[in-house]
């Protein structure tokens, strides 16, 4: 099964749903969500540039998600770097290892979308339901 996401409106936030066949999976999901919504994803040549974003155990699963999406939001404000496609790995510590695929914003082709100030920890959950986990993150716009 491939990453999956789901929009989740809120009031005065957005957020994601990621789904996958385990946590990696569902954060690629959710990390996906987040590119669609602070630009057009469409217009991000996903072979120009990677970056790779590792992050220590938290002690907790989720919260070690949240952190690489903390971090993914440093990358994009601080370097405007645009992410077409991540892959996500469990690191020999228990935290992840995030490789990100895509390039440096270029506003010829590029249309940024919504602005996000944060990941919240307002509604975060985790949880399965057969085969498939789940990963629920709110964003503050």
């Amino acid at each position: 099964m491939s990453a999956r996401y789901d929009i989740l409106e809120h009031t005065a936030d957005i957020g994601v749903i990621g789904k996958g066949d385990d946590l990696q999976y569902a954060l690629e999901g959710c990390m996906a969500g987040l590119f669609s919504i602070l630009y057009e994803i469409s217009y991000v040549r996903e072979g120009g540039r990677t970056k790779c974003i590792v992050v220590e155990d938290q002690g907790d699963d989720t919260l070690t998600a949240v952190a690489g999406m903390q971090e993914f939001l440093v990358l994009f404000y601080s370097e405007m770097f645009l992410a077409s496609r991540t892959e996500v790995q469990r690191g020999d510590d228990g935290g992840l290892v995030i490789n990100l695929y895509g390039e440096e914003f270029d506003p010829a082709r590029h249309e940024l979308l919504t602005e996000v100030k944060a990941v919240t920890y307002h509604m975060l959950k985790t949880w399965k339901e057969g085969d498939t986990t789940f990963l629920r993150m709110l964003f503050d716009v």
